[in-house]
């Protein structure tokens, strides 16, 4: 009886793997079709397979029933898909005509947990956080992007990074110009006092 039922749970989880895969392909094929909703839809249908990947019981976290373990194959299998599927997401959500940045930066982190050297993930949420102005996390993420093989010759990447510059030169200045002003009142203040 065991026997079957881990047979069972092998079989479910290779068709969920595939019905994940399926979903990634058919993401991949609106993505180049440009019909990035449909594409982002998909994506979504993959990552809820992958959810299920394993999960014999689907109210096992409820009822604090021990999942089984998948073999380390199928796990990574796994965690390059859901890599794959938060990358094209990211991707997707960057060419929206109103881009959700903050899902693109959330969904590049879940890609860097799993391939921190993931130049593509580090260049969109590097690009996600120059629309978010935080400037200094761009800089960061792009940085990275750069140092590493493929990102330290892409153009894409050295661009944003002029940009994100560009824009921590234009912050120092008008912190300069508010110290300064402030400076200039408090001395004028202690004029008036004497």
């Amino acid at each position: 009886m065991m026997a079957s039922a881990k047979v069972e749970d092998q079989n479910n989880t290779a068709d969920k793997l595939n019905q994940a895969k399926s979903f990634k392909n058919e993401g991949n094929e609106q993505y180049k079709k440009k019909n990035y909703k449909n594409a982002i839809r998909n994506y979504h249908k993959a990552l809820l397979y992958l959810k299920g990947v394993g999960a014999s019981n689907p109210f096992s976290q409820l009822t604090g029933e021990q999942e089984p373990i998948l073999p380390p194959e199928v796990q990574e299998e796994v965690t390059k898909l859901k890599s794959d599927c938060y990358n094209n997401l990211a991707a997707c959500l960057l060419l929206q005509p109103e881009p959700n940045f903050q899902k693109v930066v959330e969904y590049c982190s879940s890609v860097l947990e799993a391939s921190p050297h993931n130049v593509k993930a580090l260049y969109r949420q590097g690009t996600a956080y120059f629309h978010l102005k935080n400037f200094d996390s761009a800089m960061q993420a792009l940085s990275r992007a750069c140092s590493l093989p493929g990102g330290d010759t892409d153009t894409k990447i050295r661009h944003q990074l002029q940009l994100c510059e560009r824009e921590i030169a234009k912050q120092d200045q008008k912190m300069k110009q508010v110290y300064k002003g402030m400076f200039d009142k408090m001395a004028s203040d202690t004029k008036d006092v004497t």
